[in-house]
């Protein structure tokens, strides 16, 4: 992208407070886009070639939206964790490995999207936010359970295509989450708590394309409390 068409996105996002690069073939962040960084709420910088994300970025301190998806990211640099009015956040399609910066100052966000990395471990700080209603972390290698998972205020969690072995007793308590996917991933008919088919307040438990057959999933304990949800749920939708 030529110096010309970098100074036209950065005028316009003195207006407006978006900055778009999408698809902008870059493989890095213009240093240009300092001059609106008091500015810009909306950052997109999907469908690029970017490596990694400058240290100037953590000047955008009134970013409530950063797009990041479809780059070359391997790590997340910790200053993300200080953009305290973020509310939504996509790294997905990106080859990032961990997380290791700290969500707990990140008390506006609503939505994260890690899904399509390689990812081995769910970042607890997801877990104590208090307004993050939707959280997508589909296609990693994700095999355990966060520990504070009890804690998790989502209302819909996405871990489709990873290796959770398990749907634990400690989901039972988890008190807005009525949406969890976990397709293909390798959770035997045992490991499923009944407790969660009874008790819980999930209403759509998607298990398809794991170790035992649907019509199994359907005859557990359980599973009759769980489907009066569901069919609650769809009755509402109609």
């Amino acid at each position: 992208m030529g110096n010309s068409q970098v100074k036209k996105h950065v005028e316009n996002a003195r207006k407006t407070g978006v900055i778009s690069f999408k698809d902008m073939k870059l493989d890095e962040v213009p240093r240009d886009v300092v001059a609106v960084r008091d500015t810009v709420r909306n950052f997109d910088l999907s469908i690029n070639k970017i490596k990694i994300l400058p240290e100037f970025m953590a000047q955008f301190h009134n970013l409530k939206t950063l797009n990041i998806h479809h780059n070359l990211l391997t790590e997340i640099p910790n200053y993300i964790g200080e953009l305290n009015k973020l509310e939504s956040l996509n790294f997905s399609f990106n080859k990032i490995v961990k997380c290791t910066f700290s969500f707990s100052s990140l008390v506006n966000l609503k939505s994260v999207d890690f899904s399509h990395n390689q990812l081995r471990t769910f970042p607890d700080g997801l877990c104590q936010l208090k307004r993050l209603d939707n959280i997508n972390m589909s296609n990693n290698k994700i095999g355990q359970w966060p520990r504070d998972i009890s804690d998790i205020q989502a209302v819909e969690l996405n871990l489709n295509i990873n290796q959770i072995h398990d749907i634990p007793d400690s989901l039972v308590s988890v008190s807005r989450l009525k949406v969890l996917r976990l397709e293909e991933n390798c959770i035997e008919l045992a490991a499923i708590s009944n407790k969660v088919l009874s008790d819980s307040v999930i209403s759509l438990l998607a298990v398809d394309g794991n170790l035992f057959e649907m019509k199994q999933f359907q005859e557990k304990e359980g599973y009759s409390k769980y489907e009066s949800r569901l069919t609650a749920t769809r009755n509402k939708m109609l």
